[in-house]
Protein backbone atom coordinates (compact mmCIF):
# COMPACT_ATOMS: atom_id res chain seq x y z
CA UNK A 1 0.00 0.00 0.00
CA UNK A 2 1.20 3.23 0.25
CA UNK A 3 -0.64 6.88 1.40
CA UNK A 4 -3.90 8.66 0.35
CA UNK A 5 -3.81 11.94 0.24
CA UNK A 6 -6.89 14.56 0.46
CA UNK A 7 -5.93 17.66 -1.47
CA UNK A 8 -8.11 20.76 -2.68
CA UNK A 9 -9.22 20.71 -6.28
CA UNK A 10 -8.45 24.62 -6.49
CA UNK A 11 -4.71 24.51 -4.89
CA UNK A 12 -3.87 21.25 -4.84
CA UNK A 13 -2.86 21.72 -1.34
CA UNK A 14 -2.48 18.53 0.60
CA UNK A 15 -5.13 18.73 3.33
CA UNK A 16 -4.67 15.26 5.05
CA UNK A 17 -2.51 12.40 4.55
CA UNK A 18 -3.80 9.20 5.57
CA UNK A 19 -0.97 6.05 5.89
CA UNK A 20 -2.17 2.93 4.19
CA UNK A 21 1.03 1.07 4.88
CA UNK A 22 0.65 -2.54 6.48
CA UNK A 23 -3.34 -2.28 5.64
CA UNK A 24 -4.91 -4.91 3.73
CA UNK A 25 -6.73 -4.13 1.32
CA UNK A 26 -10.34 -4.67 2.60
CA UNK A 27 -8.91 -2.04 5.16
CA UNK A 28 -7.80 0.43 2.52
CA UNK A 29 -11.02 -0.01 0.75
CA UNK A 30 -13.27 0.63 4.13
CA UNK A 31 -10.99 3.95 4.49
CA UNK A 32 -11.17 5.18 1.11
CA UNK A 33 -14.98 4.36 1.24
CA UNK A 34 -15.37 6.77 4.58
CA UNK A 35 -13.89 9.18 3.37
CA UNK A 36 -15.75 9.62 0.17
CA UNK A 37 -18.89 9.81 2.04
CA UNK A 38 -17.92 12.44 4.63
CA UNK A 39 -15.82 14.95 2.70
CA UNK A 40 -16.97 18.11 0.45
CA UNK A 41 -16.41 16.55 -3.02
CA UNK A 42 -17.16 19.97 -4.62
CA UNK A 43 -13.80 21.46 -2.70
CA UNK A 44 -11.48 18.08 -2.36
CA UNK A 45 -10.50 14.90 -3.68
CA UNK A 46 -8.51 12.04 -2.78
CA UNK A 47 -5.21 11.23 -4.97
CA UNK A 48 -4.24 7.94 -4.43
CA UNK A 49 -1.43 7.51 -6.83
CA UNK A 50 1.40 6.00 -4.60
CA UNK A 51 -1.50 3.32 -4.31
CA UNK A 52 -0.29 0.08 -5.47
CA UNK A 53 -3.42 -2.26 -6.79
CA UNK A 54 -3.00 -5.74 -7.37
CA UNK A 55 -3.81 -7.06 -10.76
CA UNK A 56 -6.79 -8.31 -11.20
CA UNK A 57 -5.91 -11.10 -13.80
Amino acid sequence: MGNLYVKRFDTREVVSTIDLHGKTGDQAERVLRGLLRQMDTETYFVDDSEIEYPDDD
